[in-house]
């Protein structure tokens, strides 16, 4: 209501606005207020933006800094203000420009749209006619040599050599990279897939130095000495009983040792084969600009996903999925790898066929949380084609994301493509399965990593469509509306 105050007009509340001292502050959807005397009560004044902190007089005036108004200009992406239940948080928009949004800690589940048809209907059909890998692009799934459901047993060996000892610390490490390791599998599966490890803790020595061994990646051959030597070593000290994966453990110092081939094995232990086998080698521990950080978990993780049943390695520079690259700024499972796990929730996917498409409106839930909800749009865009959209943060297992980074991504996956990654290590490109539908200035912006200092020009692309901006693909047009708590896409044809 418009009510003189002293010499001047001003809105005052008019509901629930009576305070109890003079002078206090607070904040009020975002609005600053200030506790006034009006008439012959004290009431909530609407004031002009300001830092001055609050003084509690109540239960229900809690101490607050003065907020920014949502949607206002703010400096740095990333920047936060921290208020009782939420804070708000600087992010780029499509004009350049930084706004600041409101954020809850406890945000309400989204709003779920309608008209989608049964996810059924996004399961398109592995339809390559030339294979040049056994694993799938689309459904069903043509391999699964490591069960997605139930529990798995997992064992960890460590060898070390005479040129190259282990030490204890690398040991608290790795019950750390475990622990990480059995969380990303509750979280990702819903629960549907756990593991137990064997893990000793103790250093076997190798009967021969760590530059001994003729391994060439690429040349499952050349692993044999080493696999054979690893388990006289080890054997007796290890119960390789039902292993359904064996994870070697390489000392940080042994740095010219190089990766093994890996992965299905005939090696046989006295508790029987050894199924499956992955060893790092050199790779984690070389200099390398682009990856300042390598965690052993992700690595595992990526190459247990290939014996899912898994692709990866696309859509590529995405740098958002574990299975594009272990080392991704988000290490989570795409849409389409969850989909085909058939670890995606039952309200998880919006479906809608381009053929019935006009125009809708949904929430996503961002991939780094267990939240209730649409986690992406998936829109078959004909027999073997499918257009899909997935929102992130950094937050969860996208913490390698800069602080403030927000948005939607959407990419293409033919189901009449496979993976060619040859000429990969030299930049060529080569034949994917899954590309990216980005925008143009997207194109250009990069990635910034500032807590792993991984640098814009390292290859990757900043996938992520902010507020305001457009893709379109076949004729279908996805457009990020709004962002917040989650993200609103509007699709439309």
């Amino acid at each position: 209501k418009c009510t003189k105050v002293g010499k001047t007009l001003q809105w005052v509340n008019t509901k629930n606005s009576t305070c109890t001292k003079v002078g206090t502050v607070r904040v009020a959807k975002t609005i600053n207020q200030k506790c006034t005397k009006v008439g012959k009560t004290l009431q909530w004044v609407n004031t002009k933006n300001s830092t001055t902190k609050a003084t509690p007089t109540s239960a229900n005036e809690s101490s607050v800094t003065a907020l920014p108004a949502s949607g206002s200009d703010c400096a740095t992406q990333g920047d936060q203000k921290v208020f009782t239940g939420g804070k708000m948080e600087c992010r780029k928009i499509s004009t350049g420009k930084f706004q600041w949004f409101k954020l809850s800690d406890s945000p309400a589940p989204p709003t779920q749209a309608t008209g989608n048809v049964d996810s059924s209907q996004c399961q398109i059909a592995d339809q390559r006619v030339n294979r040049t890998q056994p694993y799938a692009v689309g459904f069903p799934r043509s391999l699964e040599d490591t069960k997605t459901s139930g529990n798995l047993r997992l064992v960890l060996v460590a060898i070390d050599f005479a040129d190259a000892a282990g030490t204890e610390d690398e040991f608290i490490n790795a019950q750390k990279q475990i622990d990480r390791f059995n969380e990303f599998l509750a979280f990702e599966s819903g629960g549907k897939l756990t593991a137990t490890w064997e893990f000793s803790k103790t250093w076997a020595r190798m009967p021969r130095p760590s530059t001994g061994y003729p391994i060439v990646f690429g040349n499952s051959s050349g692993d044999d000495q080493f696999m054979n030597d690893m388990i006289s070593v080890t054997d007796s000290r290890t119960n390789y009983t039902g292993n359904d994966f064996v994870y070697i453990l390489i000392p940080k110092s042994a740095k010219e040792f190089p990766s093994p081939e890996g992965f299905y094995s005939n090696y046989q232990t006295s508790e029987g084969q050894i199924q499956k086998y992955f060893a790092g080698g050199n790779f984690f521990y070389q200099n390398d600009a682009t990856y300042k950080v390598r965690e052993l978990w992700s690595v595992w993780l990526h190459e247990m996903g290939h014996t899912f049943g898994l692709a990866g390695h696309a859509p590529f520079g995405s740098a958002l999925n574990i299975m594009e690259n272990q080392d991704s700024l988000s290490k989570t499972f795409s849409a389409w790898d969850k989909f085909l796990l058939n670890w995606m929730p039952s309200n998880g996917i919006y479906c809608i066929p381009a053929s019935t498409l006009t125009t809708v409106d949904v929430q996503l839930v961002p991939m780094q949380r267990s939240t209730s909800g649409f986690r992406s749009v998936m829109i078959p865009i004909s027999s073997t084609k499918i257009l899909i959209v997935e929102s992130h943060r950094a937050e969860g297992f996208g913490d390698r994301l800069s602080k403030g980074t927000y948005g939607v991504t959407t990419y293409v996956v033919d189901t009449t493509l496979d993976n060619d990654r040859s000429g990969e290590n030299i930049g060529q490109a080569k034949t994917r399965y899954a590309s990216l539908v980005i925008t143009p200035t997207a194109s250009t912006r990069g990635f910034s990593d500032a807590q792993f200092d991984r640098p814009s020009s390292s290859g990757i692309t900043d996938s992520l469509m902010l507020q305001g901006e457009s893709v379109s693909y076949a004729g279908v047009t996805i457009s990020l509306v709004k962002t917040g708590d989650y993200d609103t896409v509007r699709i439309s044809k």
